[in-house]
């Protein structure tokens, strides 16, 4: 089982399932186990499943196997295999069936609830599970099954609500019911019955033991979750739970906040109940519901906000629809609206006189009951009842009490969030607030409010929180009344033809249409969504609680339709990167969707997105390291980023150097800095299966292969010079390429050829634009070097510098001088650089010693460089890890057939993606934007700075010279460049060669193309041209001048035969070469053109 070959672990897998038949014991063993479990972490998705299937062939059985490989089953109902997944839950179901008394059902549950979120074949398997599990009837004689059934269901419902929601299960028992209306066998509706009777029973047993307040507090909650969706299944026991608001709950052990929290919970349940099922009980009594009144005024005076919410909701439905008795509810109307008259009134005059209004203690309480709970008055009740003459101002009297408190009040914050709480509710029930100016100016403020995101309990964050809350209530509220709109439309067409309704339409058809009533109606909260959805969707980038508050107003906005839904898109690609679970789960669901129904939308914005998500790995960063973590789910290994990648350099220092001032930092004081790690793009790096964060995105564009690819190039783009992306986007980027989940051949080799092509055409100009910032002369060299070889003389205008030994000035204004002398000192002081560019130290003492101009410059084209170095070593990275030769590199073209690439590709393990001077400069990019001062003014650079960048330019050249090395056919036709009286006054020295100028940048084939391949489209072409000979950049080999054959001056030189070319003694291989003239560079120019034109 531990083999290469992927074939051979499956069969493995197989025999050992044949042997565990014959005896399943053998599944106990500790060397099975071990097996069993490095099979389950495999890198091939068919040998994961057959371990998961092995082990799914015998757990039912034997149940002490289960408890021994249920961790290791478990984790892999998160696998990357969507048929892995689907196995392990149905596994995990068979356990819940065939072994009731496994002691870990109710974890079985929750972690199958996680995937309801999952693609639509996962999902439907999870809905089939608990259709099987939970909303199968009962036999009456099967009292324990059902106990036990109901007490893993309350159990899920609180672990549930904590984690993914229970929305999705309100849809899922609502649709189950809905398919059984019009039957006459309903099971499902039958096995509900069951289990609220079950429910009511724990309650009363419950009230009874002490010590049980959680449990009861569990009961009540998935009661009420039945309520909501089946009324008329809770309203028999409705009596029995009014009591609950009068008597005092038994405290649990443990301290009393636990208490006084459980005790809320219980209220908060027990209301909502009442709510939906006291307006459907036949004649109520007037005692009952004169004391139901009474005992709701009385919690909703002294609990906490989640209860005074919920009891003013109850008052509603019973005052509104049942009992029609409004004085106790006028009287506390009125004392609230007084208090706060009173208490406005002097907060102006102190505003006017100039000092901080304050509130004494002893109001404080009943000013802060007061605001919030008059906005909810002004949500459940219509206001004119309470008024003895309707007036109709009452109610902007009101707003502006509380908008006052919201915007003047900013000594106490207790008072505004109430405030603006009031705000929420009040805009609820009255629509025309929302878009007013007032509460639109005062909104937009507190949503764009620069905050700091790493201060957890920010007032500001608390406000921008209560913001989002009011806007996704009032959204949900419109949904709601829209839908009773529609209900209600559709009922009165269908009985219209049977009463007075028919009549009436009949005279007011021609002026009503349902359309324009729902665009009416409707209209309000598109208003709503689009004047507030920027703002909310840069709210993203906040904390988490912003964020998820956030989504949950985009995810109601894009499930009305409110907007164009491609508005969203890339912060939910953003959001999809979120290191919390809940909002990720959210922000990916809602993308499927958008991809579902508008197929394109995604890949239109996906770049901006994944520019986003880097966006919001930064605040998540700064945050993580706010907190003094030290570690984050997408930051890699602070220790990699600082270990140079040259091994010719002292790649073993274990300090970094401080840009600021030259002095090092050791690794415990790193912990310090916000920035000491660089912002990965990825999480676990530093794994044999690294994944991408967004993989998920990548895995929905997949599919297509026009938008896969796309996606692909656009990244690559981003790389351009032209785009002057920050390097720790780049190296964010450059780590989700990386780390894709590619699954054939064309992906990482489509990659490989848009990286050449990019590099081709930027790479040698980078790479000469770094030589000419350490070699200031060098420029001038060459320009004589070309004039000379052009014209036989100098012809440029007059220069101040010379280079050591060499004159320049002295060649300029002496053209009777010998050309051959002329072409001998300029090959001299090249060569003298050329020797100097190999020298670490000389570099490192020409960088220490440079201008303030020139290191300017030098440190520039360094920075300029580094896109092209990360690319090449993101190529680099994907030929080991996926085993990708030159060859096929060199044969790929992105306009072969599909099935010519289609095979599968097999990571290897061990290789790692560490680009250490890119990630190095990457967290000196992040401290030089915190402290940019600092930055600007250092104009001078120690040497182990100067070190660091003369490194950087080696690697850049080595990768740069390695994409490919011109042959001996080049080489030798650079000799006819060489001037023959250069060879004559030289014969024992070398020379340094350089390709002709025709040869400059030719493209390259490197394969020989058959016949068949001769009718290749361009992008075939635009393949030969991204393995270009970089013939400017490439190494140059010398030779003596013996082994060149001149003729007479102005002559060419004829290349050496065959033999004795292969005879002729070579010196060592130099590892740079200069650009020759001003024309190489504009055929750069002209090719790039070409290739984009391509």
């Amino acid at each position: 089982m531990s083999e290469s070959s992927v074939p051979v672990r499956t069969k493995a897998l197989r025999c050992l399932s044949a042997v565990v038949e014959a005896d399943p014991g053998v599944l106990a063993r500790s060397d099975i186990e071990m097996a069993v479990r490095s099979r389950l972490m495999d890198i091939s998705t068919s040998v994961r499943e057959a371990a998961v299937d092995l082990l799914g062939r015998f757990l039912i059985c034997r149940p002490e196997l289960a408890i021994q490989y249920y961790p290791m089953l478990s984790d892999r109902i998160r696998d990357k295999g969507v048929s892995v997944r689907k196995r392990v839950i149905r596994i995990l179901r068979d356990i819940c069936l065939e072994q009731p008394d496994f002691p870990r059902i109710p974890e079985i549950y929750v972690l199958i609830i996680r995937r309801v979120n999952d693609e639509e074949s996962v999902k439907k398997l999870v809905s089939e599970v608990f259709q099987t599990l939970w909303f199968a009837p009962v036999r009456e004689k099967e009292s324990a099954k059902l106990i036990n059934k109901v007490m893993n269901i309350t159990d899920v419902v609180v672990n549930a609500s904590k984690d993914t929601g229970i929305e999705w299960l309100e849809q899922f028992l609502e649709g189950l019911l809905a398919k059984e209306e019009g039957e006459k066998v309903r099971p499902a509706e039958k096995a509900c019955v069951q289990i609220v009777e079950c429910l009511v029973q724990n309650i009363m047993r419950l009230d009874e033991i002490k010590g049980m307040s959680k449990r009861l507090v569990a009961c009540l909650a998935t009661l009420h979750l039945f309520t909501k969706i089946r009324p008329n299944l809770t309203v028999k026991h409705a009596m029995l739970l009014h009591p609950y608001l009068s008597a005092r709950v038994t405290p649990c052990p443990g301290p009393s906040q636990q208490a006084v929290q459980l005790d809320a919970h219980i209220l908060h349940y027990v209301a909502r109940i009442l709510e939906v099922t006291i307006p459907l009980m036949e004649h109520p009594s007037e005692s009952f519901l004169g004391q139901l009144e009474s005992d709701l005024i009385r919690v909703a005076l002294r609990a906490g906000k989640m209860v005074v919410e919920s009891c003013m909701a109850c008052l509603g439905a019973v005052v509104n629809q049942v009992s029609k008795n409004y004085e106790l509810l006028k009287q506390c109307f009125w004392g609230f609206h007084t208090a706060l008259e009173t208490y406005q009134r002097d907060c102006i005059a102190s505003l006017q006189s100039g000092s901080e209004p304050k509130l004494a203690p002893t109001l404080r309480p009943s000013i802060l009951r007061a605001l919030f709970t008059m906005g909810l008055l002004c949500k459940y009740f219509d206001i004119k009842e309470f008024t003895h003459d309707g007036n109709p101002k009452i109610l902007e009297e009101i707003f502006d009490i509380l908008l006052f408190f919201s915007e003047h009040m900013t000594s106490d914050m207790e008072v505004r969030k109430n405030a603006i709480s009031g705000l929420g509710f009040i805009c609820t029930r009255h629509k025309e607030f929302i878009n007013g100016k007032k509460l639109s100016k005062f909104y937009h403020e507190i949503l764009t409010a620069n905050v700091d995101c790493t201060i957890t309990k920010s007032p500001q964050l608390e406000l921008k929180n209560l913001v989002l809350e009011n806007l996704f209530n009032f959204l949900t509220e419109e949904e709601r009344r829209m839908l009773e709109q529609d209900a209600q439309c559709k009922c009165n067409w269908q009985g219209m033809l049977l009463s007075n309704y028919a009549r009436k339409w009949k005279a007011t058809h021609k002026n009503e249409s349902l359309k324009y009533m729902g665009d009416v109606a409707s209209g309000t909260g598109s208003s709503v969504a689009q004047t507030y959805l920027k703002e909310v969707l840069e709210n993203f980038f906040s904390s988490q609680s912003v964020r998820l508050a956030a989504l949950s107003v985009v995810s109601t906005i894009l499930r009305q339709g409110l907007t164009h839904p491609v508005q969203a898109v890339p912060y939910l690609i953003a959001m999809q990167t979120d290191c919390d679970p809940t909002s990720r789960v959210k922000a990916e669901a809602q993308l499927q969707e958008i991809e579902n129904k508008f197929p394109g939308f995604t890949n239109m914005r996906a770049i901006e997105g994944v520019c986003f998500s880097y966006r919001l790995q930064r605040v998540l960063h700064m945050a993580k390291k706010a907190s003094g973590g030290d570690r984050r789910e997408s930051v890699g290994d602070g220790a990699s980023t600082e270990a140079a990648c040259n091994n010719s350099t002292s790649s073993s220092r274990q300090t970094r150097r401080n840009t600021d001032n030259g002095t090092t930092v050791t690794a415990s004081e790193e912990g310090a800095n916000p920035f000491a790690n660089a912002i990965r793009g990825a999480k676990e790096v530093d794994s044999d299966v690294p994944n991408a964060l967004n993989s998920q995105l990548y895995s929905m564009l997949r599919a297509n292969i026009t938008s896969r690819r796309a996606f692909l190039k656009g990244m690559i783009n981003l790389f351009d010079e032209m785009q002057d992306i920050s390097l720790g986007r780049l190296v964010y980027v450059a780590d989700n390429l990386a780390f894709f989940p590619y699954q054939c051949q064309a992906e990482p080799l489509f990659v490989i050829h848009h990286i050449d092509l990019l590099v081709s055409v930027n790479g040698s100009t980078r790479l000469q634009a770094v030589r000419e910032a350490f070699f200031p002369e060098l420029k001038e060299l060459l320009a004589a070097q070309a004039a000379l070889s052009n014209n036989g003389q100098l012809t440029t205008t007059a220069n101040t510098w010379s280079s050591a030994g060499f004159a320049v000035n002295d060649i300029m204004y002496h053209p009777d001088v010998q050309s051959a002398q002329h072409a001998s000192e300029i090959q001299e002081a090249l060569m003298r650089l050329d020797l100097e560019e190999e020298k670490e130290d000389v570099l490192i003492g020409r960088v220490t010693s440079a201008s303030a101009d020139q290191l300017s410059q030098i440190r520039e084209s360094i920075r300029a460089s580094r896109a092209c170095l990360l690319l090449l070593n993101l190529k680099q990275y994907l030929k080991e890890v996926y085993g990708i030769t030159d060859s096929k590199v060199q044969k790929f073209s992105p306009s072969d057939a599909n099935k010519m690439w289609d095979k599968p590709l097999t990571r290897k393990s061990g290789v790692r993606f560490t680009p250490d001077l890119c990630l190095r400069s990457a967290i000196e990019e992040l401290e030089s934007e915190e402290n940019p001062d600092s930055y600007k003014n250092a104009l001078t650079m120690s040497e182990e700075m100067a070190r660091d960048l003369v490194q950087e330019f080696f690697e850049f050249r080595k990768l740069i010279l390695s994409i490919d090395p011109p042959d001996d056919e080049g080489l030798d036709g650079a000799v006819a460049n060489v001037d023959d009286a250069a060879c004559q006054a030289n014969p024992g020295e070398d020379v340094p060669l350089r390709l002709a100028p025709d040869r400059s940048l030719v493209p390259q084939s490197h394969a020989p193309h058959s016949s068949d391949e001769g009718d290749d489209s361009a992008d075939s072409d635009a393949a030969g041209a991204s393995r270009l000979l970089l013939a400017q950049s490439a190494p140059q080999k010398r030779r003596g001048g013996r082994n060149l054959h001149t003729a007479g001056r102005g002559s060419k030189a004829a290349p050496p035969s065959t033999s004795k070319r292969k005879s002729s003694s070579r010196q060592p291989r130099s590892r740079s070469a200069f650009i020759l003239s001003s024309e190489s560079e504009s055929e750069v120019e002209s090719l790039s053109e070409e290739e984009e034109s391509i």
